[in-house]
């Protein structure tokens, strides 16, 4: 039976014990009060003898009331303490000696008293046959031989009508309790377990199986796990997770559909798996104990244990092909199906400190960005599992960060080529973290377009600039600063916003904004709509990076960009490597014939200063001029270099 199962069960069973140690113990008590109302109808001698009983039924109702309390009745038996048979048993011995009653009457009653313990404390017994014939004897004769004792001991003080009727009403009632109790009772809640049985086993079911496989899920893993490191026999025991991601059944999904797709795995992760059990049958893999041969631990991932051989890693490209399957599969639907797989393992302890580590470690070979592992099995990789680990760290830490305040911006001039004055700046963002220190742009802005921050991110940092473009112009200095538009950020809505912020300010001729190649391919009807708002404000627009995306004449021509960059890769060959300075030379000529201006990003020699001049680019901006500077340091360089007296400025 499954442990989950079990638990739902026992968990049903607690509740039906509490029930009926409830129902015992208003039992007794009813008899209780019975006995202190006959005890003041009858005499003095008598009274005190059932004074005496009703002081013993207390004791039981109070043994009924710890049954239904106890924290034992988590599990479906409880042993009668002898304590309490023996102490009911010495209450039954003082009544039948001090009352000088029929001690087979009083074995009657202790019999009554036992019975309600053992149907109370047994109820649950597998012999559910045997519970019935023994409780319903027992209880016959109890209620028998007490009828025989108040017949002779208690009615004759009564009125023969009234004792006639309290007599009928007891040995009914006792007749029915028995009937009732102990035949229909047993069996109605036999079937209500069995009952309860099986929809927990179809609860199992559920929870553990993969539905589309048949083959166990992540649950069945993590509780094998659990149940391996739980025994000290196995537990620390070296050994290898394995697993591989399926890579194109999204395609095969798109074209073909759900249901042909859902086959296919079906097929596909079947014939594998029954493919590594004949292998592990034949000790050609030695599957790890207590552990089925293949697990379905994501949608398109897959996972088995194996033992390793000796101290080495396991190296499942020896004894399977997995391509071949996925091949031949394929082959038998005879469509133009391209499936593929990303596979890897790692070993414990050598990886990782426990088996939940390892699938966490497995998880992220199959994950990887990365162009290489198709078709393979790949080790694990310390180093770039912490690179993921830091990756999915700063992602987290994104928002937290922006409202600290900890994004900023810095800004780098862009000088006149020809006079070194200063035309303009671009403002470049800084991440300074709390948690990682400094944080790269080109690694947290890829990460914000992940996570879908980068609108807001973008937002903060153009109301930074449009705070500087206005320091400039307190200070006389109307320059246009650039912001750089991340293509996860180009939506509509956005548009309108920094358009609106833009035009609150008043400094849309002080803004220009730089897109990417990607963004023009990727634009819609009403992106450009936006677009040319913008434009109306006053705002400018440059073309980042371009050679090293979709160059296309089209987009220029199509988007009528005032400004274009050349990207530093380029810049860093000239003058001397032929192919960039021809390179160069014709994105000039290209970008002035549409009439923009020019701009050489990464300029930090004289030599490219003055091969761009003599190319005639426009604008430079680099190292050879100055770093990006803080916003106060930049209005101190803006002022500076008005009028270009101090020549390369700062480096």
């Amino acid at each position: 039976m499954d442990p989950f199962a079990d638990d739902f069960e026992n968990r049903m069973t607690r509740q039906v014990f509490k029930w009926i140690s409830a129902f015992f113990a208003g039992l007794i008590l009813f008899m209780t009060l019975l006995n202190l109302r006959l005890s003041m109808l009858t005499s003095l001698e008598n009274s005190a003898r059932m004074l005496v009983r009703s002081a013993t039924l207390v004791f039981n109702a109070a043994v009924c009331l710890w049954a239904f309390r106890s924290r034992a009745s988590d599990r479906a038996f409880l042993r009668v303490p002898p304590f309490f048979l023996l102490v009911n048993f010495a209450g039954t011995v003082f009544v039948t000696v001090a009352g000088n009653a029929d001690p087979l009457v009083a074995v009657g009653s202790y019999i009554v008293q036992t019975n309600l313990y053992l149907l109370t404390f047994s109820f649950f017994a597998r012999r559910q046959g045997l519970t019935l014939a023994f409780g319903g004897a027992l209880l016959g004769i109890g209620y028998l031989l007490f009828g025989v004792h108040y017949r002779d001991s208690v009615a004759p003080a009564l009125d023969r009508a009234a004792t006639m009727r309290v007599y009928s009403h007891m040995m009914t009632f006792g007749v029915v309790q028995t009937t009732v109790l102990v035949a229909f009772s047993n069996k109605f809640f036999a079937m209500l377990l069995a009952k309860v049985r099986a929809h927990a086993d179809e609860m199992a079911l559920l929870a553990f199986t993969d539905s589309e496989t048949g083959l166990p899920n992540a649950q069945q893993l993590a509780k094998d796990i659990d149940s391996r490191e739980r025994n000290p026999e196995l537990a620390g025991r070296p050994c290898v997770m394995v697993g591989f991601r399926l890579e194109g059944l999204e395609t095969v999904n798109e074209t073909l559909g759900i249901d042909f797709t859902n086959a296919l795995l079906r097929k596909l992760v079947l014939r594998y798996d029954a493919e590594l059990s004949a292998l592990m049958d034949r000790k050609a893999i030695r599957k790890l104990e207590g552990f089925v041969p293949l697990y379905r631990v994501e949608s398109n991932t897959f996972a088995f244990l194996v033992e390793p051989p000796g101290s080495e890693f396991y190296n499942p490209n020896r004894v399977t092909a997995l391509q071949t399957t996925i091949d031949g599969v394929c082959l038998e639907y005879r469509e133009r199906i391209s499936l593929s797989f990303r596979g890897g393992f790692s070993a414990y302890p050598e990886d990782a400190q426990n088996l939940e580590q390892l699938l966490k470690n497995l998880l992220n070979i199959v994950h990887a960005k990365r162009g290489e592992g198709l078709g393979v099995f790949t080790p694990f990789d310390m180093d770039r599992y912490q690179a993921f680990l830091r990756e999915q760290g700063v992602k987290a830490a994104i928002p937290n960060a922006m409202e600290r305040g900890e994004f900023g911006l810095v800004f780098q001039p862009k000088v006149s080529t020809a006079t070194g004055v200063v035309l303009g700046f671009e403002a470049l963002a800084r991440w300074e973290s709390a948690e990682f220190g400094k944080v790269s742009p080109a690694e947290f802005i890829s990460l914000a377009e992940e996570s879908g921050d980068i609108s807001e991110l973008t937002e903060r940092l153009v109301d930074q600039a449009l705070d500087f473009a206005a320091l400039l112009a307190r200070n006389g200095r109307m320059l246009p600063v650039s912001v750089n538009l991340s293509p996860g950020a180009v939506r509509p809505d956005f548009l309108r916003l920094i358009g609106e912020r833009i035009a609150d300010a008043g400094l849309g001729g002080s803004i220009e904004l730089e897109i990417t190649e990607g963004i023009i391919m990727k634009m819609t009807t009403e992106i450009a709509d936006d677009f040319r708002k913008l434009k109306a404000l006053g705002i400018t627009f440059s073309i980042d990076d371009f050679g090293t995306g979709y160059s296309n004449l089209g987009y220029l021509q199509n988007f009528e960009a005032q400004v274009l960059k050349i990207d530093k890769s380029f810049i860093d060959g000239i003058p001397f490597d032929e192919k960039n300075a021809t390179l160069v030379k014709t994105i000039v000529r290209m970008g002035k014939s549409f009439g923009m201006k020019i701009v050489a990003e990464g300029v930090e020699y004289i030599e490219q200063r003055d091969f761009l001049a003599r190319c005639e680019c426009d604008m430079i901006q680099g190292y050879l001029y100055s770093r990006p500077l803080a916003a106060d340091d930049a209005l101190a360089y803006a002022l500076a270099h008005a009028d270009g007296r101090d020549g390369e400025g700062t480096r």
